[in-house]
């Protein structure tokens, strides 16, 4: 296993399992090394076969099953060796030990893929409860937008992280919605950046490079975020937080070239991505051809159906040849999976505007501002609902927040309660 040849581990080890006579290390063994080297019924069938009675008492032997579970895409035969969906964290936490965190994870895993949010949320956060290094359930509550802003903030605050490592919250911080007051997040960024004993000297690490990347272009400094981006791809091809940045930047900066180049690369790479098709339809939504993007924007959205950033800018390629009906049903299925971002709410009551529906309008701003009242285009797309209105003074007041929260002026005295482009900055 350590060498990687993992067709002679499990050859050797099958051996080695006949030899003892069925010795549980040794069947944990065999069907580790079958699950390494994806042969995932095969290392089901030892464990049914020689282990039966571990995979319900030990916790080792039950996440190992679940897992080639898992990976058969069999979500409700992992949960039932896991002991269902229902179980309290309290209580998976004395059934798995020190997997906790893992084996949380894996649950909040096969909860998200049968569609149960509500349970996927719960175990994403018992899993980062039970193990703050649990980085993939941090990714998976991140990634799919499962939470707001605000909410995000609030779980990474309350993770019990050791002091010598006190680095992390601030990176999962990074790595959340952007829609933080400014000094906040430059001071995070800064303290993981700086060197010597007031910083954790990360300041080259590609992670905190690209939240570097992200923030900017949240700021709209396009060119600078540009740049960042771009360093962080040009060392890693692939990186999932950077490419992002860099497309939407290219888009904004009118960067033809560099979006076939940076398109074709990924889909010579990864044709089986998302990603690689989500820049194609960048490509084609930059130099206008419409059509194009669209066709692309949905083959990414059929690889991969949380995309949030293809689902929204799918519906933006529709809103931009003015074809209301199909911009609003590729935004309403955004808003429904991802409940923890407001863009798609955002996008819903511009289009609604758009069309000369302002009740409609109003309802979907509000709502977006409930998720997220520190994006300042949601406080200008209020604004320009009640200009046409003819409510100059309500618009006045609006469009002051707005310049106000874009400046960082009302960081102090903002409260947060209970864009237009056919790319939108990465979500």
């Amino acid at each position: 296993l350590g060498k990687h040849m993992y067709a002679s581990a499990s050859f050797f080890a099958d051996k080695l399992l006949t030899l003892s006579g069925g010795a549980p290390a040794d069947v944990y063994l065999l069907a580790q090394a079958c699950f390494v080297s994806r042969d995932y019924r095969r290392a089901l069938a030892v464990l049914r076969l020689h282990a039966a009675a571990l995979v319900e008492s030990d916790a080792r032997f039950r996440y190992l099953a679940a897992r080639c579970h898992a990976e058969c895409g069999e979500w409700n035969e992992c949960l039932g060796v896991l002991r269902g969906a229902d179980l309290e964290a309290e209580a998976d936490a004395t059934l798995a030990g020190t997997l906790a965190g893992a084996t949380c994870t894996l649950r909040g895993r096969a909860c998200f893929a049968l569609d149960n949010r509500g349970r996927a949320v719960y175990w994403f956060r018992a899993a980062l409860d039970a193990d703050p290094f649990c980085y993939e359930a941090l990714d998976a509550l991140l990634a799919n937008h499962m939470l707001p802003a605000e909410e995000e903030q609030r779980v990474i605050a309350r993770l019990a992280v050791p002091p010598e490592h006190a680095w992390l919250p601030l990176l999962y911080g990074a790595m959340g919605k952007k829609h933080r007051p400014v000094g906040e997040m430059e001071s995070a960024l800064t303290a993981l950046s700086s060197p010597g004993p007031d910083g954790w000297n990360l300041g080259e690490n590609d992670d905190v490079v690209a939240c570097r990347a992200e923030w900017l272009c949240h700021c709209m400094e396009f060119p600078a975020a540009h740049q960042l981006a771009k360093k962080v791809v040009a060392r890693h091809p692939h990186h999932a937080r950077a490419l992002p940045v860099l497309l939407a930047c290219a888009v904004e900066l009118g960067k033809k070239h560099e979006l076939f180049l940076t398109a074709h690369a990924l889909v010579d790479a990864q044709p089986e991505s998302a990603l690689s098709w989500y820049a194609v339809g960048c490509y084609y939504t930059c130099v206008g051809h419409f059509d194009q993007a669209r066709r692309h924007l949905a083959r990414a959205t059929a690889i991969d159906t949380h995309s949030a950033a293809a689902w929204i800018g799918f519906g933006n390629a529709f809103a931009l040849q003015e074809e209301s009906d199909q911009a609003l049903a590729a935004y309403r299925t955004a808003a429904r999976l991802f409940p923890g971002l407001h863009l798609p709410l955002l996008y819903l009551g511009m289009e609604h505007g758009r069309t000369n529906h302002p009740s409609l309008a109003e309802q979907f701003l509000h709502q977006a501002k409930s998720i997220c009242a520190r994006d300042p285009l949601v406080w200008n797309e209020l604004g320009v609902l009640l200009f046409k209105q003819g409510d100059y003074e309500g618009a006045a007041e609006h469009f002051q927040q707005a310049l106000a929260i874009a400046s960082g002026a009302a960081e102090d005295a903002f409260t947060v309660p209970g864009a237009a482009g056919a790319t939108p900055p990465p979500p």
